[in-house]
């Protein structure tokens, strides 16, 4: 007699392919902020390290020229008090071949001399305006009356509250940043500071002047930059001298 052979299926059924596929979108939903939040703090973490190693190049400049904690610039006597010309991306660089970048303060800080240097970039940030990602406390070199150099003993401040240096907006060509409002009441810290690069939990990394690297709010934040604005200190100390 013939033998009945059954017949063998072979793959999946259209249900079946339906569930799997389920099934892994579902996986991919629940795994996908992990690595997304691992990706942002391990960012934050390098950003961190980056900015502790330019504070020890700050630091090294310091030692070597008088205090001053990072370079100045000439002084502009054409202002009463005298003010520092901090170098940065100023008007009148523009007109020069390199508009003005063999002049800039990394120039004076970084071996090899370069106004470019890659620690200066965020590892979060993409493709930053003039290629840097940190912006320094002008604050900290307003004029003669309000120099900070190393050492400096801040009436009502330490120097863990005292902010050197944020992170800026990705847009923003600054070197600088100040808690100040401009003329037109805008906000120079919103318009230059990047509040939230590493996510709106993790915020912006900041380096303090006693050389630790924190996280914190903006509100926070814009009250550390400016360390003469607090009621127990009205008189700043007397003025020094600049830099070499």
């Amino acid at each position: 007699m013939r033998k009945a052979h059954g017949r063998t299926r072979v793959g999946f059924t259209l249900i079946e392919l339906l569930v799997v596929i389920g099934i892994i979108a579902l996986l991919l939903a629940l795994l996908l902020p992990a690595v997304t939040r691992a990706r942002q703090q391990a960012n934050s973490l390098k950003c961190k390290a980056q900015l502790r190693d330019i504070g020890i190049h700050l630091n090294l400049y310091a030692q070597q020229n008088r205090g001053v904690i990072f370079p100045i610039g000439e002084i502009d006597n054409s202002k009463t008090p005298a003010v520092w010309k901090t170098l940065g991306v100023e008007s009148e660089w523009a007109t020069l071949p390199d508009k003005g970048r063999s002049l800039r303060w990394p120039v004076y800080v970084f071996l090899p001399a370069v106004w470019n240097p890659p620690i200066m970039i965020c590892p979060t940030d993409q493709d930053p305006a003039e290629e840097h990602s940190y912006v320094l406390n002008k604050h900290l070199a307003v004029n003669f009356e309000k120099l900070i150099k190393m050492g400096t003993r801040i009436q009502g401040k330490s120097d863990s509250e005292v902010i050197l240096m944020g992170e800026k907006k990705t847009s923003e060509d600054d070197y600088y940043m100040e808690a100040r409002v401009d003329k037109n009441g805008q906000s120079e810290f919103d318009r230059v500071v990047e509040p939230y690069r590493h996510g709106v939990k993790l915020g912006s990394n900041y380096l303090y002047l006693d050389w630790h690297v924190d996280i914190v709010a903006p509100k926070q934040a814009k009250g550390a930059l400016d360390p003469w604005d607090t009621p127990t200190d009205p008189t700043p100390p007397a003025g020094v001298a600049g830099a070499n």
